[in-house]
């Protein structure tokens, strides 16, 4: 197999699996803990591969048709998690936004491309929380079993926002339910975002973050026939380091009948949204 700097051992592996074995099935460099071996709210996949001459082996375990097994698999972790009924109940929408606009000076921005494309999860009862850019990021605790929706790039590339450095968050409502998001007619209330923390403990940092990590949630509406980025309308975090606290917007107005609310941080976790219809 190569060269080893780790053996998983059976007897030691719980629900796991090894996916080679030194021969005898009794341990190996390569192991799995599949969706179906948690019981945690939300399962998912872990494969580890402590083999490092393994990309670079002449064997099977370093071929090329062997890295496709193992991609291939892991896809099918991923949709089953998704899709099949005994699955973590993860739904994942991926749509454009109508516009975008941040507090930074970008510009605005309307084209369907990366910087538009928002990859969503559905919390439940038609509140979604979405990642712009194209991707989302989400982290687990294990002392507390439960996820958080995180955040470690904020805004800060120009005028051409780039998915190497920039990122923001989007908070939406299906209205009707039909699947479709971002509608003129998915209006709701943002009441409150509990943001717990920043995410140095799980994620790495910009390499520029400032260490004050600010948070911005800026409502975006629909009237009359055009999308407005209410700018003016923003409201500020200072720091998230430590926040663990609802950040209460029920007695702002301006998040009152939105479309979709939009957030800039460069460091934050997030545990809970509440809205209202």
């Amino acid at each position: 197999m190569g060269g080893s700097t780790s053996v998983y051992h059976k007897e030691y592996m719980g629900r796991g699996d090894l996916v080679s074995s030194n021969g005898d099935g009794n341990e190996g460099a390569i192991a799995e803990w599949s969706r179906e071996d948690t019981e945690a709210e939300y399962t998912g996949t872990f494969l580890a591969w402590g083999d490092i001459d393994g990309h670079s082996s002449s064997g099977y375990i370093g071929s090329t048709n062997h890295h496709k097994e193992i991609a291939t698999w892991l896809q099918e972790q991923n949709e089953d998690a998704m899709t099949e009924s005994d699955g973590a109940g993860i739904v994942v929408d991926s749509e454009f936004i109508p516009v975008f606009r941040d507090t930074v000076g970008s510009g605005t921005h309307t084209a369907e491309n990366d910087i538009t494309a928002v990859e969503a999860i559905h919390l439940g009862n038609n509140v979604y929380i979405g990642g712009g850019m194209d991707h989302i990021d989400l982290v687990w605790d294990d002392s507390a079993d439960s996820v958080y929706w995180a955040f470690n790039t904020d805004m800060d590339a120009g005028p051409t926002p780039t998915q190497a450095d920039d990122h923001y968050g989007v908070i939406g409502y299906d209205r009707d339910g039909d699947g479709d998001l971002w509608e003129t007619t998915d209006t709701f209330n943002l009441d409150k975002i509990k943001i717990l923390d920043d995410s140095e403990d799980y994620l790495t940092q910009d390499s520029d973050a400032t260490g004050d990590y600010s948070f911005k949630v800026t409502p975006v509406t629909y009237s009359g026939g055009s999308w407005s980025v209410e700018i003016g309308n923003t409201v500020t975090v200072a720091n998230t380091t430590g926040y663990n606290a609802y950040l209460d917007l029920s007695n702002f107005s301006q998040f009152d009948d939105i479309n979709y609310a939009l957030i800039e941080t460069e460091s934050a976790l997030i545990s809970e949204v509440v809205v209202s219809g």
